[in-house]
């Protein structure tokens, strides 16, 4: 079974989520491929998901991929599969978030934004240029940007254009997951470099998230996930002249995942800025 994360972004008063609608879409096209109106539209299927269809929740498919969201303790449970194989992705997302982007494979995607303006959440956000060390990540809606507070140079023997992962434990760039310890928490920061044998990243470079994520795989820990790329364009606007970002992932152990906590793994690498 594959999951796929999925987007989180900030939290929603009862009140005003259990009236939240939202416009979906799920469509099975390649990206950057043109194609006449009609063979575009039979990949595509819309259809509307009310908040307040809990506990039935409402199934859409467009003949090769289906999609269920259901409202379920608070938040908006989501599964997607493909008809012709086993390939699923399920995650649970936080209902402040007005727009909801992803992908399944190379070329299934679902996305959701309320249907009107007037629907949108209100929701308080943390104030990331005030953020304390107990400050809960978890709750961070974005958008914002990750900078690069301290600079590091990370070897490795892929060729240019193949993805690349810096990974990070215990304050220390490790370029080899192998020296993972995954009894303990650790991140991620995932890239696609322009260059050979190394990436080198320039202190306070920034790179804008545009979706946050939470998804729990086992019971015993759960993976946050920043995603710089636009699921609606397929494209990044962050980049530097060594490498363009993908995603920059943590997985704890447990809640609240604190900036303090982020700073022990990552040893003050990274930072948050708002936009």
């Amino acid at each position: 079974m594959k999951y796929v994360l999925l987007a989180l972004l900030s939290f929603l008063p009862r009140l005003c989520f259990s009236q939240a609608v939202y416009q979906c879409e799920i469509n099975s096209n390649l990206p950057g491929v043109e194609l006449p109106a009609d063979e575009y539209a039979k990949k595509v299927k819309t259809f509307k998901y009310k908040a307040q269809e809990a506990p039935q929740g409402i199934k859409a498919d467009n003949g090769e991929i289906s999609a269920f969201l259901v409202t379920r303790e608070g938040n908006i449970q989501v599964l997607l599969k493909e008809l012709k194989n086993d390939n699923k992705a399920q995650a649970n997302f936080l209902p402040a978030q007005t727009h909801i982007a992803f992908k399944l494979g190379t070329n299934h995607s679902l996305t959701c934004d309320y249907a009107t303006n007037a629907n949108a959440p209100t929701a308080s956000s943390i104030d990331i240029a005030n953020m304390k060390s107990d400050t809960d990540l978890l709750q961070l809606q974005a958008p914002f940007k990750v900078s690069i507070l301290k600079s590091f140079l990370v070897q490795f023997s892929q060729s240019a254009e193949e993805m690349w992962t810096a990974n990070f434990q215990n304050g220390t760039v490790l370029s080899s997951d192998k020296s993972i310890d995954k009894k303990f928490p650790r991140c991620f920061f995932t890239v696609r470099p322009k260059v050979q044998k190394g990436v080198w990243t320039p202190v306070r470079d920034s790179y804008v998230v545009h979706t946050a994520s939470i998804n729990q795989n086992n019971p015993s820990e759960m993976v946050w996930s920043l995603s710089f790329v636009d699921f609606a364009s397929g494209k990044t606007k962050s980049e530097s002249a060594e490498y363009t970002p993908f995603t920059l992932e943590c997985v704890v152990l447990k809640r609240p995942f604190t900036l303090q906590q982020f700073n022990s793994i990552t040893g003050y690498y990274l930072e948050f800025q708002a936009i």
